[in-house]
């Protein structure tokens, strides 16, 4: 009577069991490419325990989290050339090379134009992780600066730390070069 989960058989995962085992798993081990999420009236994936949709503001109904295929989470918009979708990593330079992140999945690769070859071949990381997007210098010779939203906040980011970052975030790589991290 005192057992927690009742009559459970113990062979049955429970999804909150899911949960507490997908969190706890190294990052190295962990499937990238799924995510948990609570689905809003229209179906669109939205962080665990969300009440408002991060799309489309519909009511996102009580749920327990369900495992779902990895959502784009941003937009990237260099100042020329197409943008970017935020689903896996993506490597932003003058010339990036795939071969600087060993991962399963290979990342994107966005170029970014350098006329005065101020930004580095592969300069800066922007990546998914759970919910968070997640930006980090690759040691790049003239480093890179966050422009907060809103502009005023500037923040030059230390080569290798990951940085969690808002959508709205401007990454100033040099040499007139920026990059906005923009909603989906």
């Amino acid at each position: 009577a005192d057992d927690p989960a009742g009559d459970h058989d113990g062979a049955t995962v429970l999804q909150t069991g899911l949960a507490r085992a997908l969190k706890s798993a190294p990052a190295e081990g962990r499937d990238e490419s799924f995510v948990l999420a609570s689905v809003c009236v229209q179906q669109h994936p939205n962080p665990p325990g969300s009440t408002q949709c991060r799309l489309c503001s519909s009511h996102v109904p009580p749920q327990n989290p369900r495992l779902v295929a990895r959502p784009v989470l941003a937009i990237l918009r260099p100042p020329s050339g197409s943008v970017v979708e935020v689903d896996r990593n993506v490597l932003i330079g003058r010339a990036p090379s795939a071969n600087r992140v060993g991962r399963d999945q290979l990342p994107k690769l966005m170029t970014v134009p350098s006329p005065s070859h101020d930004i580095s071949r592969t300069h800066v990381q922007v990546h998914p992780d759970e919910w968070d997007i997640i930006v980090t210098d690759l040691h790049s010779t003239n480093g890179t600066t966050l422009i907060h939203p809103g502009g005023d906040d500037r923040e030059r980011l230390t080569p290798g730390e990951p940085v969690i970052v808002p959508i709205g975030t401007v990454l100033d790589l040099g040499d007139g070069v920026t990059v906005v991290i923009d909603a989906p």
